[in-house]
């Protein structure tokens, strides 16, 4: 018994070996934090929030990304981005209200190239409110529409943008956590910040948690170690079922839709069967649909390969085809 454990475990020793070998021919190394370079005057343009985990400071912000991308982001009120050059928009009752991640946002890009920029200079009528914040899932999404709704901000529409990899911010995935907690430029923000996760069952429900992220040993020595550690997050993943919580948030935003009386619009921005999957659930709950994405991986609408993150171009894309929606009546005035 004891000579076959022995075997066994030379066996072991020389297929880790072997996979580590492997790994690294296939280019899978260890686990390596490599941020990428980007300023921002003044510091932290993030601030913490009880109820959204974090949000926009009130401001003007210029940022440098890797000495090749600048831009200069306003933000007139906490949690807002600027979408006009005017003190005092447009006080009217028909307003559009956008909520979304870094992609509504406009990471990477000045107010005026940013879709919520020009669609407010193509719908002038209209009064278009930017909810976009990097970084947020879409509970974080939906929380925000909730404090406007009850707050007495109602609009005439409200644009939720949304992408699969929401799905995972909102469940705070351990998968998504090792991709965004280490990245965490200010980590002073990042312990302080509690953040919000929505259940998967009914009854809808919000629960915080910190957002903490623990390394597996050796996971930074051993591309082995980092493999097992990263098939275990997507594995778990798959079994907290970041889609079916996506599902019953967008079934809250049903019922206040009904009771706030607003039109609805959910899109699409990543072009996946996930993203087109949840798509068509909105569509079961009688939620308008559009799909306004564009190709990330083509240089013209994103920084490909140096960032994923949509560019003017993209931006113009995703204006252009709100725009459109709404002149053929497909979304009701």
């Amino acid at each position: 018994m004891g000579k076959s454990l022995i075997v066994w475990g030379k066996w072991v020793i020389v297929g880790i070996v072997c996979l580590e070998v492997l790994l690294r021919i296939v280019g899978f190394g260890p686990f390596a934090v490599v941020k990428k370079r980007t300023i921002t005057t003044p510091e932290n343009y993030l601030i913490p929030d009880d109820k959204l985990g974090f949000t926009l400071k009130n401001g003007t912000f210029n940022t440098n990304f890797e000495n090749k991308i600048y831009s200069t982001k306003n933000h007139p009120k906490q949690g807002q981005r600027a979408v006009t050059k005017k003190t005092s928009p447009p006080s009217n009752k028909n307003k559009i209200q956008l909520y979304g991640c870094s992609f509504t946002y406009g990471y990477h890009l000045s107010d005026h190239q940013t879709m919520a920029w020009k669609l407010q200079e193509q719908i002038p009528t209209k009064t278009i409110q930017n909810f976009g914040v990097p970084g947020y899932g879409l509970a974080q999404m939906v929380l925000r529409l909730q404090q406007e709704l009850t707050s007495g901000n109602i609009p005439e529409r409200v644009i939720i943008n949304y992408a699969s990899f929401h799905d995972e911010r909102n469940i705070l995935s351990r998968n998504w956590r090792k991709q965004t907690v280490p990245f965490f430029k200010n980590q002073q923000l990042a312990k302080e910040i509690k953040w919000p996760k929505s259940s998967k069952k009914k009854p809808f429900a919000i629960t915080y948690q910190p957002l903490q992220y623990t390394e597996w040993p050796l996971m930074k020595q051993s591309s082995a170690i980092h493999f097992f550690e990263t098939a275990s997050n997507l594995i778990m993943a798959i079994f907290q079922d970041g889609r079916a919580s996506s599902q019953l948030l967008f079934e809250e935003v049903q019922r206040w839709q009904k009771q706030y009386q607003f039109e609805l619009l959910v899109t699409g921005m990543t072009n996946d069967k996930a993203t087109k999957q949840m798509l068509e659930y909105c569509k079961t709950l009688d939620i308008a649909t559009l799909d306004i994405s564009v190709d990330l991986r083509d240089e013209q609408f994103s920084w490909w390969p140096l960032d994923m993150h949509p560019n003017e171009n993209a931006n113009s894309a995703y204006a252009n085809k709100l725009k459109i929606y709404l002149n053929d009546n497909n979304f009701p005035k």
